[in-house]
């Protein structure tokens, strides 16, 4: 308990010290950072530490929680066709309204503070969802009523799985995965949106999960040097195969990201019974 109170209070006092650097010295590079913090490696790294540390089962329900509001995002984005404002400091592809990163990262991180139910948690989860969409705005990548209306489209998803997954956890779960994947068809099909492709094959592996609930349990009940070595094994397949495998049309993307989600959920399990063996 110790422990986990001294990471929180530490990673809470990381990110608002960052956010009053890159607040005061206005620099790019630090608004970069705080942005890369709602990017697509940070939710990785996220994932692994949730999934292997803290509850695999939690984990599974954020990321498919988080992965059904990127596809929304891409379907409202395409709807709407508002074009970022100008001038913003760094490069920035697809339309404005509303901001990606701001949904995202306020999908993610509602709904486990939700399910946790800790104040810092809460407080972790508050900082990180307001400098991360408050650093779009400071790049110039988007309006106010971007990120104003991610962060509401986030908390209202994110806030909305809490509870009907806390009710019936296996139908919320079957329920959303279908129009995760529904909705991504629609994102790539009739938008055009390149995210559409990833996001289903991350999907795709999130089939499987009611076959493995109890090696999750098996996992998460493990010494911390073997939950450590399962995140790295993970990791570095996750990562091989998100670097070598190329993406050259949709169907490859899909298969690539379906491929990355396997590895990132399945490499601790297959590990984990090694080692207990």
């Amino acid at each position: 308990m110790k422990a986990k109170t001294a990471t929180l209070t530490l990673a809470s006092l990381a990110v608002l010290v960052l956010y009053l650097y890159a607040l005061v010295s206005d620099s790019t590079e630090a608004w970069v950072l705080i942005t890369e913090l709602g990017g697509e490696y940070a939710y990785i790294a996220l994932f692994l530490i949730l999934y292997v540390f803290i509850d695999g089962e939690l984990a599974l329900h954020a990321l498919l929680i988080t992965l059904t509001s990127i596809a929304l995002n891409g379907v409202l984005k395409g709807y709407f066709r508002i074009p970022r404002p100008s001038g913003g400091r760094v490069v920035e592809e697809g339309y404005s309204f509303p901001s990606r990163h701001a949904s995202t990262s306020s999908t993610f991180w509602s709904y486990v503070a939700v399910r946790v139910k800790d104040s810092l948690s809460a407080l972790l989860a508050s900082l990180l969802v307001f400098s991360i969409a408050y650093s779009r705005i400071a790049l110039g990548v988007h309006t106010p009523m971007d990120v104003g209306a991610g962060v509401l489209i986030g908390l209202t998803t994110g806030a909305l799985y809490s509870m009907t997954s806390k009710r019936k956890p296996l139908e919320a779960y079957h329920v959303t995965l279908l129009l995760g994947m529904v909705v991504s068809v629609v994102m790539g099909l009739v938008y055009a949106d390149y995210m559409a492709w990833k996001v289903l094959g991350l999907l795709f592996s999130l089939v499987f999960y009611t076959k493995v609930r109890g090696g999750i349990k098996l996992l998460n009940s493990s010494r911390t040097s073997v939950k450590a070595f399962c995140l790295l094994g993970s990791l570095v397949i996750g990562l091989l195969t998100l670097f070598l495998v190329p993406s050259t049309n949709e169907v490859i993307s899909v298969i690539k990201y379906f491929l990355v989600g396997v590895a990132l959920i399945y490499t601790p399990l297959l590990l984990t019974r090694r080692f207990r063996r």
